[in-house]
């Protein structure tokens, strides 16, 4: 019956791992969890089951139908994890299709097996981390620097910000594989912490993230990063901030104590991002988020004050000033619906002047970047030549490179 039991376990887990659940509903963070672990690091648990399996047979488990139906699961589940494993070589091409247009022809290197082997550990060569450099006087309001190591700059920089639903998440657990990869290649990456809700709802955080972007326009050049150029990016809850201050540029009512420093960005790439804080399309239905945000994140009732809410929901925002998107989504994310990321892409390139550009991962859950694997790690390759692109000016409207946005791959 253990055999059973756990060979149940093992092939359920391995289905949600590469197949979309459906509005899960109140079941949706347990199985973004068992996906995103399961699927980034499949290899391991094939492994895994593999040595329980050997264990629980030689114990005697095969003895009647109940342990001939768990092993016959156990072996179902091995052969959908390779399948699995497999399956994230998809992203490669996935994601060199949706930058073509801009970057021209890509090539994404295959990670050597002994990196994939370390899922939690970041390669540091040729990168130097500069830890807790505050902005604020407030313990949460601190960055972190992933610089190139030795003599150079000033390099462009990566203004990341970290996710967990606007109440969780530290700058030092998340988007690592990307910040790595940008300082190996030539950019300064920013790390930021904010205060977190419930205890500090809006303004507070987005005030934080502004906050943070304008130390960077005074400060960063003392640290070798160069000031007139800077992108964001984040995943999640950082994905939508990160949104926002791309469609918010100086914003006096989120930069009350800087209104006089320029918070325009030059790209963005939200990863996994909310978007829309009103269900606006009515995608998510008795899924919305509302009663969440209102009352955990923001000061506010929507309907009481939707002037508010639409100001942080880049659903409503962008224009022929907004720069360039690069927006990153998983195919079977749970927490933030693929559709919604979809209908925010065709709304922002219905009004935005520069390219935006859209990369659906397949079988990618929520936070699947959280560790080295095969897809963090293609994406973070995918994203510096998106920012290399536009960096050297070819997400300027009416450029040969870019000759409009309505040519842009769906």
């Amino acid at each position: 019956m253990t055999l059973l039991v756990l060979g149940s376990l093992a092939l359920l887990s391995t289905v949600v791992a590469g197949v979309r659940v459906r509005r899960p509903a109140w079941f949706s963070l347990p199985i973004q969890l068992v996906s995103m672990f399961v699927g980034e690091t499949a290899v391991f648990h094939a492994a895994a089951q593999a040595v329980v399996t050997a264990a629980l047979v030689a114990g005697g488990a095969l003895h009647g139908p109940w342990g001939w139906a768990g092993f016959v699961a156990m072996v179902a589940s091995m052969v959908g994890l390779i399948g699995v494993q497999l399956g994230a070589r998809a992203a490669a091409p996935t994601l060199v299709a949706a930058v073509a247009p801009l970057t021209g022809p890509v090539t994404i290197t295959r990670p050597p097996l002994r990196r994939l082997l370390r899922p939690l550990h970041m390669d540091r060569t040729c990168v130097e981390v500069i830890r807790d450099i505050p902005y604020g006087p407030d313990k949460r309001q601190r960055l972190d620097l992933y610089r190139p190591t030795g003599a150079g700059g000033p390099w462009p920089v990566l203004f990341h910000i970290h996710g967990g639903g606007w109440v969780s998440g530290d700058k030092r657990s998340q988007g690592l594989p990307l910040l790595h990869e940008a300082a190996r290649r030539g950019y300064l990456g920013v790390s930021v912490n904010y205060r977190l809700a419930p205890r500090h709802k809006y303004p507070a955080w987005i005030h934080d993230v502004k906050a943070a972007l304008v130390w960077v326009r005074r400060h960063v050049a003392e640290h070798g990063g160069d000031p007139s150029w800077i992108a964001t990016t984040g995943g999640s809850a950082g994905g939508h901030l990160a949104a926002v201050l791309a469609t918010t540029p100086n914003e006096p009512s989120l930069q009350p104590d800087a209104i006089d420093v320029d918070t325009a960005v030059d790209a963005c790439v939200p990863v996994y991002g909310a978007f829309d804080f009103t269900d606006r399309w009515g995608i998510r239905a008795s899924t919305s988020m509302v009663g969440f945000l209102e009352k955990m994140v923001m000061s506010s009732k929507l309907a009481a004050d939707r002037a508010t809410w639409e100001l942080v929901s880049p659903a409503y925002r962008g224009d022929a000033a907004t720069p360039p998107f690069f927006v990153i989504h998983g195919a079977i994310d749970v927490l933030l619906y693929r559709e919604e990321t979809r209908a925010f892409v065709e709304h922002l390139r219905a009004v935005s002047g520069a390219p935006v550009l859209y990369a659906e991962i397949p079988h990618a859950q929520h936070a699947f970047d959280l560790m080295v694997s095969v897809r963090a790690l293609a994406m973070a390759q995918a994203v510096v030549a998106f920012l290399d692109a536009v960096r050297a000016g070819r997400a300027q409207p009416g450029s040969d490179s870019w000759p409009g946005r309505m040519v842009n791959p769906r």
